[in-house]
């Protein structure tokens, strides 16, 4: 009988190791999507780093950066960019500097802007849907999507400032979004709770 115990005790524990491991994972994941967003977003809003063709990959605390730059400024800066953010404690720069590479990069970068403003605002408002119902942590979350010239504004509630930076990058890094007009406001969890309970009391008094 006390083995019998044991050996339940034993297979308990094995299961709390193994549901904690699947939490740890998805947690990984979550912050290795938001430290990507953040660097690129970097990249991309700079006035003084040309990286229109950098490629950012996350392992672990280090990030990856590939493609070309036109200087070893570039190369540097974009660096101290992926440096900077939280979680971030290594980076492998294998940046290419090479000027006639990364004009012809531009060139190519132009072209597809020139396509993409042929997309209509309906094509853009289902593709920004698309990228929120595909990512894990946005797809639970009821949030208006409205795309005018190719600018899309979002409305409705979060659970947190990540959340709020993630659907940004999310829908700014969507194809044919000019600009992103953030009206997101952050509402915790538990406050959303109280307000869907308050209305549930009120309807059935009346």
């Amino acid at each position: 009988m006390k083995n019998k115990k044991l050996s339940i005790f034993s297979i308990a524990c094995l299961c709390a190791i193994a549901l904690q491991s699947l939490a740890s994972a998805a947690w990984a994941n979550d912050l290795q999507s938001w430290q990507k967003g953040v660097i690129e977003g970097a990249f991309i809003f700079s006035p003084y780093l040309r990286s229109k063709d950098i490629r950012v990959e996350i392992q672990n605390n280090f990030a990856i950066l590939k493609g070309y730059v036109d200087s070893e400024t570039s190369k540097a800066l974009a660096e101290q960019f992926a440096l900077s953010v939280k979680g971030i404690n290594k980076v492998v720069n294998r940046l290419i500097v090479a000027p006639e590479q990364w004009e012809s990069s531009v060139q190519s970068v132009e072209l597809q802007k020139d396509n993409q403003n042929r997309l209509s605002n309906v094509t853009i408002t289902n593709k920004v849907r698309s990228q929120l119902l595909a990512n894990r942590i946005t797809s639970g979350i009821e949030i208006d999507v409205e795309t005018r010239n190719q600018v899309v504004t979002l409305s409705g509630s979060v659970n947190s400032e990540a959340e709020k930076i993630l659907m940004y990058w999310l829908v700014k890094n969507t194809q044919g979004v000019k600009q992103v007009v953030d009206k997101l406001e952050i509402v915790p969890e538990s406050s959303q709770h109280a307000v869907v309970q308050l209305t549930e009391q009120l309807d059935h008094r009346e």
